[in-house]
């Protein structure tokens, strides 16, 4: 039997190790796949079972290479031990042992040596041991180096909002790393137009954020805002990161920075009636009434008005008219509204109509 497939991870092909590859996951499990059913005694001690955690070594090489030769003699001192802790197999098309190691707890970063132990152990039914380095004569392990580089992290915003008050000089966005600081590490930043106009609004920002190796203190960047005496309300700055090295783009990885308005806001007026009183003629047809807006303009605003018997009778001497007058924002333009007229040949003499305003908004009365 021999050795076809070394995983970290699970027998579907994902975090295969390949011989020498380094590999950022957290490691607690290796799975050993053979080219053929190998001896499964039901036990954990039998000497020649694929699930007896002593046939398998694995070690790191406390920094100055591998002193460890083979099963036969064990772990040399100069090498690090590493526990396999059980070993469960299965067997039929699977044919994989899945290795238990070091107390279930990811392995630290290092270089690591995995023997699978034929020079001592494990064997086929028909009694062959391990042929572990493919030459056809059994008797021998089989070696896989590997490399464990620790988690290089996640690089993102620290928030999803943040925010400037317009005469704030400059904003400071905050960018982080999490979740691992192996290797050096960088992302890019750039800002681009939300609500808010680069070269009117703000400055536009881009470059690169930098991690040494080991490095998970936050890093940050300015964005200047530009502040001036126009009202423009709130306004808002896109921030974004991209193309990571070294790490992997967290979340978010996208924000919104909002500069506040600092100018006070612009008044929106007063609706009025242009005059105290309008007259028409009996014979008019009708009266035509004009609403003002004055004082300010900012912001949409509309008024409800309507008619109520003076001396005049709705009905007999005019029509009761009733609606809203509207103003779109930056609208100061008087609108109108009529009052229908009923000409009769009865003398009654002059009779009023009561006019009204209520219900103001967007603006006062």
């Amino acid at each position: 039997p021999q050795v076809s497939l070394i995983n970290s991870v699970s027998n579907t092909g994902d975090g295969i190790l390949a011989e020498g590859e380094s590999s950022a996951a957290a490691i607690t499990q290796l799975l050993v796949t053979f080219d053929e059913l190998v001896r499964d005694e039901g036990g954990e001690t039998a000497p020649h079972s694929v699930t007896n955690p002593a046939n398998y070594l694995l070690f790191s090489d406390g920094g100055d290479g591998f002193d460890t030769v083979d099963c036969a003699t064990g772990v040399d001192p100069g090498d690090t031990a590493v526990t396999v802790d059980l070993v469960t197999y299965m067997s039929g098309s699977e044919r994989t042992a899945t290795l238990d190691v070091n107390g279930s707890t990811a392995l630290p970063p290092g270089d690591y040596r995995l023997l699978v132990c034929g020079t001592t152990s494990i064997k086929d039914w028909a009694g062959n041991s391990l042929d572990g380095d493919g030459n056809g004569t059994g008797g021998d392990d089989f070696a896989r180096n590997f490399t464990v580089t620790g988690p290089p992290g996640f690089l993102q915003f620290s928030l999803t909002a943040y925010s400037v008050a317009e005469n704030g000089t400059s904003a400071t966005i905050t960018v982080t790393r999490t979740g691992g600081d192996f290797g050096a590490a960088s992302v890019n930043y750039a800002t681009s137009n939300g609500s808010a106009t680069a070269g009117s609004d703000y400055t536009a920002a881009s470059g690169t954020i930098n991690f040494a190796d080991g490095d998970a203190v936050s890093k940050t960047f300015n964005v200047p805002i530009t502040d001036d005496s126009i009202w423009e309300g709130d306004e808002t700055v896109n921030l974004s990161l991209a193309t990571p090295v070294g790490a992997i783009l967290g979340t978010p990885s996208s924000a919104v920075l909002t500069i506040t308005e600092d100018d006070p806001t612009p008044p929106a007026g007063s609706m009025q009636f242009s005059l105290a009183a309008y007259s028409v003629a009996e014979n008019g047809t009708s009266a035509t009434i004009t609403v003002t807006r004055t004082g300010g303009d900012f912001g949409a605003a509309s008024v409800y008005y309507s008619t109520s018997n003076g001396s005049a009778t709705a009905g007999s001497d005019y029509t009761a008219a009733s609606g809203t007058i509207d103003f779109a924002d930056g609208d100061a333009v008087s609108k109108t509204f009529n009052v229908l007229i009923t000409n009769d040949s009865t003398w009654e003499g002059d009779e009023t109509v009561n006019l009204s305003l209520a219900t103001p908004v967007g603006a006062i009365l």
